[in-house]
Parts: C-alpha cells; structure tokens; sequence
C-alpha cells in the first residue's frame, strides 16, 4: 500500500485557528478575547507540527 504525505502550507493551523476562535467569539458575543486566542492557539500548533 501506497503511503500519502501531504505537506500542508505555512500558515494553515493559524488559519483554521481563527477561524474557530471567530466563530466561538460570535456564538459567546465576546469575539474581542477569542481572536487573539485564536491566534496564539495556531501559532503554537504550526511551532508544534513543523518540526
């Protein structure tokens, strides 16, 4: 069986990171904490999975 590595682009944890953060931030209508947490969640995962 053929194995399948995907490289994913630089930015792709930050980005779906926010995207969740938004999206938490409008459902709790506190989106001025969420984005940033957002944010610094992705960072950590692109430093954790480019490694």
């Amino acid at each position: 069986m053929k194995k399948i590595n995907l490289k994913l682009k630089k930015g792709y944890w930050i980005g779906i990171s926010l995207m969740i953060g938004t999206i938490v931030g409008a459902v709790t209508d506190n989106i001025g904490i969420w984005i940033p947490v957002g944010i610094a969640i992705g960072a950590a995962l692109e430093t954790t999975y480019n490694k």
